[in-house]
């Protein structure tokens, strides 16, 4: 459980202590009166888990895949992230949330096949291509799961954004700047956007080969949206 302090002892909820700054609100928890948030602060001993549970809402789905996400079981007590990933990083958290999850599955879809996600985590930090993708974009990719029937892996990046990796061939994609925008892309069968590596011309997705300035292709060197989960 969290300890908060400020500067005087009182005894807090759910057994955590508190501490007061004279006459900054009541020492006495039962007063009522809630502790105002900048004048509380985290010791260093809080464990980052209960940090993120207390500062940031649970992830959930959008409304329009929702219904994948329950038919596969959720919500139900995930298990924990796996520890190799870096702590803090929004991997963490999307984990945290679906971790052993299958959800969706391969068929039609709005503009291109739509897929299932395994969600769940293994370590690409060897790979070498998404080392050199991460040496490219200045971020760290972590594995979240795969999609395809295990065909492709999908990786976050520092800022949230998702990509896709092939096991079939030498493709990189765009995914969505945000939780939301890719987990509607993979579900839903909308077209993901290929990703070009300086020694590549072009690369084959959908069935047709996508070089530079393509429609499908993403511009990956302006930097992606940095929307957060």
């Amino acid at each position: 459980m969290a300890r908060l302090e400020t500067s005087e002892s009182s005894s807090g909820f759910d057994g955590a202590t508190v501490r007061k700054t004279p006459g900054s609100f009541p020492s006495s928890a039962a007063s009522g009166q809630k502790l105002p948030l900048s004048d509380v602060r985290f010791q260093a001993t809080t464990s980052p888990a209960t940090m993120r549970a207390v500062l940031q809402p649970p992830l959930e789905p959008p409304e329009s895949v929702r219904e994948f996400f329950l038919a596969a079981g959720w919500p139900i007590a995930r298990p924990s992230a796996d520890q190799s990933i870096p702590e803090g990083h929004p991997a963490a958290v999307v984990l945290e949330a679906f971790g052993g999850l299958r959800v969706g599955g391969c068929g039609h879809g709005e503009e291109c096949a739509s897929s299932d996600i395994e969600f769940g985590h293994s370590d690409y930090q060897s790979n070498s291509i998404i080392l050199e993708w991460q040496r490219l974009l200045s971020t760290r990719l972590v594995n979240i799961g795969e999609v395809h029937h295990s065909h492709g892996a999908l990786f976050v990046d520092d800022s949230g954004a998702w990509y896709g990796m092939s096991f079939i061939h030498d493709a990189f994609w765009f995914e969505g700047a945000s939780f939301a925008e890719a987990v509607e892309r993979i579900l839903l069968g909308r077209r993901s956007r290929a990703m070009l590596r300086p020694d590549q011309t072009s690369v084959s997705m959908y069935g047709v080969e996508i070089s530079g300035g393509h429609p499908d292709a993403y511009e990956w060197r302006g930097g992606a949206s940095r929307a957060k989960v």
